[in-house]
């Protein structure tokens, strides 16, 4: 199998476009940010981590997920008021449009307020809309991180200004990322270079363009192949960004964390775009190499039929052009038998080990999906009326209650037969004494008429100690 996998790799490498292309790599001194990621889109693989699951403060990127809840959960037409309890807590710095109480603005301006010029104002107004309550968007935030995987992040707020338990990772922000990327509307705000809003029933109307100067033609940083991004800054967090470029049909986005200077951010996410698209390669791994695989399917125990598991879809990696395809390692998670009632997921997990301590040797896993065979059940198990298996728990159940219903039966029968014999035994009690008091009766019925049980005995036999003696016959 390993050979055969190394002879598919190798084909793919020949026939890749991207093998032409030559760049040193990017050790970490070379990135000022204190952690990055780099993941690719379509897959979720990482291929570039430094210190990439240390928490730190994300600033406004924390707004990637307050626009993600929105456009999952509003109307982009709606009009909202702003209130006080909005923006009235909201301190003195940081970025906004200086919306006013009682100004009326929509989802969608608020939307691209939030995502261009990073309006900290524009997102409590959206937060509350949506939710109720800013207390009741955090938990939304939370509920929603959870969902996605980021499982090391921690939401208070919805806009990034700094609070001690509002954290993240670059990680977590890049599966956040990737996972807001698949809405249509989100990556509208997250793309946009600049935006008109018109004016309000309280202000005039206001233009900007993105703080992400990868997305602003005209500027030092601009960059065609960048799709979306948004950048955050405070004191605690220093300078933050998450980015999204696509060159040549893959996507990958970048994170960096705790960059030191404005200009900093945007450097180390062009160096490690350009090392992510031209070091690694696009392989595919066919999905027919890991398919007929059989295992028996077990029911507590029992042979239940038969199980062929089939890797439906194909398998795609990046690998960096150093590595050693020699050192492939493929690792199936192949249990020894199919468990019917608590099945074990039949997984394949690839890794690469190189020589860069920065890439990642893990290439990823696929699932392996499987179709079970009915037909071949053992004849001792019980099937339904569908051809379903009954479960064993479900028929020593049925066993159980069938039992307990004889014994019932049984005891009912025996209360019954009970009571009878009782009743029998009461009629025979009643009738001996009925007849011992007629005989008393009799008795005493006699002795008062003067009759004497005795009376026919002659006075004239004499009476011994031992009863009546004999006459003598002379």
């Amino acid at each position: 199998m390993k050979k055969l996998m190394t002879l598919l790799l190798v084909t793919v490498l020949l026939l890749s476009p991207f093998s032409i292309y030559s760049a040193d790599a990017v050790e970490p001194s070379q990135i000022r940010a204190r952690t990055a990621v780099l993941m690719d889109l379509e897959t979720g693989q990482v291929i570039y981590d430094k210190g990439a699951h240390q928490r730190v403060y994300p600033a406004s990127t924390t707004k990637i997920l307050t626009a993600l809840l929105v456009v999952e959960n509003a109307s982009l037409t709606d009009m909202m008021e702003v209130t006080g309890s909005a923006i009235g807590h909201l301190p003195w710095y940081g970025s906004h449009i200086a919306l006013v109480e009682g100004e009326m603005i929509s989802v969608d301006d608020a939307l691209y307020a939030m995502m261009l010029p990073s309006a900290n104002d524009a997102s409590n107004v959206l937060a509350e809309h949506v939710a109720g309550s800013l207390d009741a968007f955090h938990q939304m935030m939370n509920d929603k991180a959870r969902e996605i995987g980021a499982l090391n992040s921690n939401f208070t707020n919805a806009h990034g200004l700094h609070e001690e338990s509002h954290y993240t990772t670059a990680y977590d922000m890049a599966l956040i990322t990737r996972y807001a990327m698949e809405n249509e509307d989100f990556r509208r705000y997250f793309g946009a270079p600049r935006h008109t809003m018109g004016p309000t029933n309280m202000n005039t109307g206001r233009e900007w363009p993105n703080f992400q100067y990868m997305l602003v033609p005209g500027v030092d940083a601009y960059d065609p192949t960048v799709i979306g991004g948004k950048v955050g800054f405070t004191n605690a967090a220093r300078h933050t960004m998450s980015t999204v470029a696509t060159r040549d049909g893959r996507s990958l986005i970048c994170v960096v964390m705790y960059a030191p200077t404005r200009w900093d951010k945007f450097n180390d996410t062009s160096t490690l775009l350009s090392f992510g698209f031209e070091e690694f390669i696009p392989i595919t791994i066919s999905g027919e190499e890991f398919s007929g695989f059989q295992l028996p399917v077990m029911q507590e125990g029992e042979v239940a039929g038969n199980a062929t598991f089939d890797m439906t879809e194909n398998f795609t990696a990046l690998v960096h052009r150093s590595t050693d395809l020699d050192n492939l390692q493929i690792r199936p998670n192949s249990p020894d038998f199919y468990d019917y009632l608590d099945p074990t997921p039949f997984t394949v997990s690839f890794e690469l080990p190189g020589s860069l301590p920065f890439v990642p040797s893990y290439l990823g896993s696929a699932s392996l999906t499987p179709t079970i065979d009915i037909l071949a059940v053992s004849a001792s198990l019980h099937l339904t009326g569908d051809g379903r298996i009954t479960p064993f728990w479900l028929r020593i159940l049925q066993v159980i209650g069938i039992v307990l219903g004889v014994l019932i039966l049984l005891f009912a029968l025996f209360v019954v037969y009970r009571r009878i014999q009782i009743r029998k035994r009461r009629r025979r009690r009643t009738s001996r004494l009925a007849q011992k008091q007629a005989e008393t009766t009799s008795h005493n019925f006699g002795t008062a008429k003067g009759y004497s049980p005795h009376a026919y005995m002659s006075s004239s036999f004499p009476r011994s100690n031992s009863g009546y003696s004999r006459r003598r016959v002379r």
